[in-house]
């Protein structure tokens, strides 16, 4: 295998960053060799006449097959996809073998346990203190979002039987157009058929929640005697990276005593990161989402929410009846309230009632394991190496793209994510329309040269997004961009300068036919 450039790293040494970087494999994964390994580990003492011989060669078949699936090489620059880490990886396997159920404690007696030790660190983490908050393993950002926001409701259902009043007839969900799909997915199931639950858009400023327009909405549902369920912030949006003034926003929710829901699927282990500062508050939301298959480096799927107060999350086991896996609670709500500090110092101490600390049945000690291996290994100081060394990428991309005669950034990056688009005299020239569809068109049109078959060797891939536009009066009107996302940790500024050298000249092919330059080979 080719020997790879170390990338440089402004905060750390390089000593440091080679020790984060052996949890990592670098340019070629080795999919068909680890593939055939494990079937010889499998099936070491198969005959080459007999049964097993003919299921070794099936599954060959298969493994041949998703050698043309997309690799993940140090040129995709495009989504927040990585290569696992090799701590996370053995571990999945390892927890996949087990096979255990994780929603019965009698049969995972030891990830329980675990899941305990797992759990107090991203608790820390996150700033939440662990003999009063709790957390859960879940199978993804969706689910953790779905769980924070059931919470929310049960938690203003619980305020109104306190009172001996009935839930409201509507109720509002604050978050902004930034929001991840999951919000409204949930919102609308959490709504029922009369659709009580409503999501009400917060504008934005710099792309990110206005708190000023947080405010004024929260003002208007206080005049039309409207109940705000939850408001939800995101540390880490999906198209920008971009993180919401939390501070600001928990200042004002607390004031007006909002359920607050962080989502930082993708962006909380940033906190981590020399970029830690931009997560001031977290501590302070009620409930935090995080996907340990994003910025952990584990496998698919995997997803994490905390409540500050586990006395919220206890508020999910109420009227599960399911005895055979030692659940038992009742509908009733003064009985429930008894119930209720025994459930919380369970759902604290990771003892019993596994299933009942999360909307899913059914799940492996994957995300577990995985997770815990990161921590035990790369550990929070490794990991935050690795952010580090991806702000760093994005950083020079910035700087690269301030010096570009083509493209301009779209935003100031703040995580591992940065927009970016044609510069308007450019647009002009070429009779595009940010808004366009044309211009969408065009996009797609170089992005698909410069992956040049990325499933192979591959050229440099981005991704695309649309995203709103601020200088328009309507909020419908959005820009298409190109979408850089810098995951691998052995990208270098060397790939990312390639990257947009070779985009640069399809834009300029595109200017100038007649002096088309033809595409070198990519990499």
């Amino acid at each position: 295998m080719k020997k790879q450039e170390i990338p440089s790293s402004t905060n750390h040494n390089p000593a440091e960053v080679a020790r984060a970087l052996t949890a990592f494999r670098n340019q070629e994964p080795g999919r068909e060799f680890l593939a055939k390994d494990l079937l010889d580990r499998l099936l070491p003492d198969r005959d080459i006449d007999g049964d097993q011989n003919e299921m070794y060669v099936g599954m060959q078949d298969t493994f041949n097959e998703m050698k043309k699936a997309r690799r993940f090489t140090l040129g995709y620059i495009g989504h927040m996809l990585s290569e696992s880490s090799i701590p996370s990886l053995s571990a999945d396997f390892l927890a996949r073998e087990v096979g255990s159920n994780t929603v019965a404690r009698e049969v995972s007696m030891v990830e329980s346990r675990l899941e305990k030790q797992t759990v107090e660190r991203i608790l820390s983490m996150i700033g939440y203190d662990s003999k009063e908050a709790s957390g859960t393993f879940c199978s993804g950002g969706t689910m953790a979002n779905m769980t924070a926001l059931t919470i929310a409701r049960k938690v203003m259902e619980t305020n109104y039987e306190r009172i001996g009043e009935k839930f409201p007839e509507e109720v509002w969900v604050l978050t902004t157009d930034m929001a991840h799909y999951s919000i409204p997915k949930s919102v609308d199931l959490l709504g029922g058929p009369r659709h009580n639950i409503k999501i009400k858009t917060v504008e934005t400023k710099g792309l990110k929640m206005s708190t000023e327009d947080l405010e004024a909405k929260i003002a208007l549902a206080k005049k039309n005697n409207i109940p705000v369920m939850a408001v939800v912030a995101i540390m880490g949006e999906t198209e920008t990276g971009l993180v919401d003034d939390l501070e600001e926003i928990t200042r004002i929710t607390r004031e007006n005593n909002i359920f607050t829901i962080a989502d930082g699927a993708y962006g909380t282990p940033y906190i981590l990161s020399r970029n830690g500062d931009k997560f001031k508050g977290l501590g302070d939301c009620d409930a935090t989402v995080f996907d340990v298959h994003k910025c952990f480096y584990t496998p698919y799927g995997g997803g994490f929410i905390a409540f500050k107060d586990s006395s919220d999350h206890a508020g999910l086991a109420r009227g599960v009846m399911a005895n055979y896996i030692g659940i038992s609670t009742t509908n009733n709500f003064e009985e429930f309230e008894r119930q209720r500090p025994e459930i919380a110092r369970e759902f604290r101490e990771g003892t019993g009632r596994l299933g009942a600390k999360r909307i899913e049945g059914s799940m492996s000690a994957a995300a577990i394991l995985s997770t815990k291996a990161t921590l035990e290994t790369l550990g929070e100081k490794g990991l935050a190496t690795i952010y580090d060394l991806t702000l760093d990428r994005t950083e020079h991309l910035h700087q690269r793209l301030l010096a570009s005669s083509v493209f301009k950034p779209y935003h100031d990056p703040e995580l591992n994510l940065l927009c970016f688009i044609l510069k308007d005299e450019i647009l002009t020239e070429l009779g595009l329309d940010k808004h366009s569809r044309k211009f969408m068109d065009f996009i797609e049109k170089t992005r698909l040269i410069l992956d040049n078959n990325i499933e192979a060797e591959g050229g440099y891939y981005f991704s695309q997004t649309d995203l709103i536009d601020e200088s328009q009066n309507d909020p419908t009107k959005k820009a298409w961009t190109w979408r850089a996302c810098i995951m691998n940790p052995w990208t270098t500024d060397k790939i990312i300068d390639a990257a947009i050298d070779n985009l640069e000249m399809l834009v300029n092919n595109e200017r100038n036919p007649k002096t088309a330059v033809i595409m070198p080979t990519l990499r």
